[in-house]
């Protein structure tokens, strides 16, 4: 949640901000939309289609399709949870100069930009956002979550069971966060 509410100041997101979410249905994406529309933000989330239905009720749009800029255009802020793999993609739904918040890059893998001369030319804003600050955006979360404006949304495992939990992580089995307990 913290990490939602740094991204979203650093993308200066506020009401009627057209945000486009990569990653909705993981950890960071569940509670990140969720926070966004508490600010009064048009949420597009992009997600698999195992996650697609469940997503589509915290977003205005859900869209499951890797090659999701030919369905998005002209968002002010891309809140980018997955990395490599969606960037330039990404890149291409941000009108003039928007603003591209890196959180993430899941597979670890280079990121490269396959058409630079595009970003140059729309001049859009590139950030990097390390997490978030242990002031005001971890007691924000707190009191966000009190209120119940965001729910927690996550699978609970066994500690035993902590295999099982990685196998679904990386099978996309899990709705936001997998928690293991004792």
């Amino acid at each position: 949640m913290a990490t939602a509410i740094h991204a979203s100041k650093l993308g200066n997101v506020g009401p009627g901000t057209r945000v486009l979410v990569t990653g909705a249905g993981g950890g960071v994406g569940m509670h990140t939309i969720q926070y966004l529309k508490s600010l009064g933000a048009y949420v597009i989330s992009i997600t698999s289609p195992g996650k697609a239905d469940l997503v589509a009720k915290f977003s205005d749009e859900t869209i499951t399709d890797r090659e999701f800029s030919r369905k998005v255009r002209d968002v002010d802020v891309v809140l980018e949870n997955v990395g490599a793999a969606t960037i330039n993609e990404s890149l291409k739904t941000l009108r003039r100069e928007g603003t591209l918040i890196l959180i993430g890059n899941t597979e670890g893998e280079e990121i490269r930009l396959a058409r630079p001369a595009l970003t140059v030319m729309r001049e859009h804003r590139i950030i990097g956002s390390a997490a978030y600050t242990r002031g005001g955006e971890i007691l924000k979360t707190v009191e966000l979550l009190h209120k119940g404006v965001v729910k927690p949304i996550y699978k609970t495992y066994s500690f035993r069971d902590v295999n099982q939990a990685y196998n679904d992580l990386l099978n996309q089995k899990v709705l936001g966060r997998a928690v293991l307990v004792f």
